[in-house]
């Protein structure tokens, strides 16, 4: 007889124990695809903010005129590209060189190349907020005229050379008055000495027309002709042009990454400044043919409480040349009592610019330390005077310093990560090693009858 089956009993135990079962792998369920939701997401934010939200960052604002991390980076990435093109070219004139090599390098390095192609920037703004007050515009039509230019392909014809400006002859140091004789004995050197800080500026280099395998096109000079030449026909057609211009195209995207709206917004900001630059020189109002020059010394020392006590000691008397050495922490010139030589506007910091510019008469001395990022001054004044601009650059220089100081120009931080470290330049070239030499004394033959070198094909 068959055994009756038993009925497994379930209790409340076990139907508490599958229910505590069942939540703990849905709690598992949920956390596994909640984490690779965060995962993903985490992942697509990293992605959004280095694509999208990084690139769109500013690196500095000219008054509401934000630069962007992009066209920080593309310029550093341009100016790289000219300074390893330039010395492939100059390797190919004077040789590989160490001396060519290290100048090079140096010009590639964080903090140096960073602060040119920001301080370009900085500028191309400048000029055309001025160039958008001026009415000055620069079309599509300029920048494919200007790229022709480049490849000297003139559907037009050869234009006319323009004259180049004559440069004016150079400013003699004037004769002392007795009274700067008194202050100054021996006279100081009238070449100033960098002490507080101006920022260099450049302006990008543009490419030239001869693109190769391993070199960038740079723009060569214009030689003005001394017999004025007639308008000539191209002397390729469009179609090699084009030629050209894509090889061009070709060679920046895969040596610098960039692209033509790249190129052609470098192109842009190169004619605003010729433009811009053409109509401030023809106008003396805002750009004077002179500029005011002062000569001052200064003393440099760390503390405020220092500078005061130097600026009461000169007050009752003191020899300033005698301070300057003693307590001057600006090893460049303190033995020459602080001489800083002639100077103009611009070239120093702010603060001790205008310190300077507003001593009125020989020999005043600042009655309050002067704070800049070197330290505590106390400045005296030594001399004051008009020059002439010696070149239309110089002129057109002094213009944008003085829309740069008048401007609110904010930097902010960045990462030198985001810094570009290509192109790079190839390796460093090894000198040839001295060849060592015998001792002993040689006795010279007679006559030695050198080898002629082979001619080829024999």
């Amino acid at each position: 007889m068959a055994k009756p089956t038993q009925t497994k009993l379930v209790t409340k135990k076990h139907l508490a124990r599958q229910e505590r079962e069942r939540l703990q792998r849905r709690y598992i369920l949920i956390g596994t695809i909640g984490t690779v939701l965060l995962v993903a997401a985490l992942i697509v934010y990293g992605i959004i903010d280095q694509t999208v939200m990084l690139p769109r960052k500013p690196v500095a604002k000219v008054n509401s005129d934000a630069i962007s991390t992009r066209e920080f980076v593309t310029m550093i990435r341009y100016q790289r590209a000219q300074v390893v093109n330039n010395y492939y070219q100059i390797s190919q004139v004077f040789g590989e060189n160490t001396y060519f090599w290290n100048q090079a390098y140096q010009q590639l390095q964080a903090g140096v190349v960073d602060v040119s192609a920001l301080e370009n920037l900085i500028e191309d703004r400048l000029i055309r907020q001025a160039a958008k007050k001026m009415g000055i515009t620069v079309s599509s039509a300029d920048i494919d005229k200007a790229m022709q230019d480049i490849f000297a392909y003139y559907p037009a014809g050869t234009p006319t050379p323009k004259p180049t400006s004559t440069t004016a002859p150079t400013q003699v140091t004037p004769t002392l008055s007795p009274l700067q004789e008194t202050l100054v004995a021996p006279i100081a050197s009238a070449t100033a000495t960098t002490i507080p800080t101006s920022t260099p500026t450049t302006e990008p280099i543009t490419p030239t027309a001869t693109a190769t395998a391993t070199q960038i096109p740079l723009e060569t000079a214009t030689v003005t002709p001394t017999s004025e030449p007639t308008a000539t026909a191209t002397p390729y057609t469009l179609e090699a042009y084009k030629g050209l211009y894509s090889e061009y195209l070709n060679s920046y995207k895969q040596f610098a990454n960039l692209s033509e709206k790249d190129l052609r917004r470098i192109t842009e900001s190169r004619l605003y400044r010729e433009k811009v630059k053409t109509a401030i020189l023809a106008d003396t109002q805002a750009a004077p043919l002179e500029q005011e020059y002062v000569w001052a010394r200064h003393i440099l020392v760390s503390s405020e409480v220092t500078a005061t006590q130097i600026i009461a000691r000169l007050n009752n008397g003191e020899n300033f040349a005698a301070l300057a050495a003693e307590f001057s922490i600006d090893d460049s010139n303190k033995a020459q009592g602080g001489d800083l030589g002639w100077f103009a506007s611009g070239k120093m910091e702010k603060p001790f610019e205008t310190a300077a510019f507003a001593l009125q008469n020989i020999g005043d001395i600042t009655q309050a330390p002067v704070e800049t990022t070197n330290g505590f001054h106390v400045i005296q004044l030594l001399g004051r005077e008009n020059r002439p601009f010696t070149t239309d650059d110089e002129r057109f220089q002094w213009w944008l310093d003085q829309q740069r100081s008048a401007a609110t120009v904010k930097t902010y931080d960045y990462s030198y990560n985001i810094l570009p470290t290509t192109p790079v330049l190839p390796a460093a070239p090894v000198e040839p090693t001295q060849e060592v030499f015998p001792t002993e004394v040689v006795t010279p033959q007679a006559a030695i009858t050198p080898v002629p070198a082979e001619t080829p094909g024999q």
